[in-house]
């Protein structure tokens, strides 16, 4: 049996196939041919047409596929993607566990008393860079 691989369509590729809807009166079957997607998908596109031309409209990157969610700790997680780059920006060697005590420190400054970081034992997402005491930057 042969399975069919999943096609997702970026922001782009959804607002043709809103268009393409519209403009030529197309049934869905027609449009899952043309987009080589799946009927479900083809109609959660045409159900959720208004906030995906908002976002079209209000985007300046055609090419996302999938929208992020936000977390409740959205100005923490600013605050330490702003720091990590700077920190990078100037070839310093940043450490999962470093990251993970600065985001403590700014969650402490900002009055967060429910903060928790995500302790990730399979892989980090800033690897020690072959730097195994840690990192020479001041948090």
């Amino acid at each position: 049996m042969a399975t069919k691989t999943r096609v997702v369509l970026d922001l782009n590729s959804r607002v043709k196939l809103i268009h393409a809807s519209e403009r030529d009166k197309l049934s869905v079957k027609q449009i899952m041919k043309m987009f080589n997607i799946g009927k479900t998908q083809a109609y959660e596109i045409l159900k959720k047409e208004t906030g995906i031309l908002m976002r079209w409209e209000n985007c300046g990157n055609g090419k996302i596929k999938r929208e992020f969610k936000k977390t409740a700790n959205e100005d923490v997680n600013e605050i330490v993607w702003e720091w990590f780059v700077s920190v990078r920006a100037k070839n310093h060697r940043v450490s999962g566990p470093v990251v993970q005590e600065y985001a403590k420190q700014v969650a402490q400054k900002l009055g967060k008393t429910e903060f928790k970081d995500k302790e990730r034992k399979a892989s980090l997402a800033f690897s020690p860079d072959k730097n195994p005491g840690g990192c020479a930057i001041s948090c």
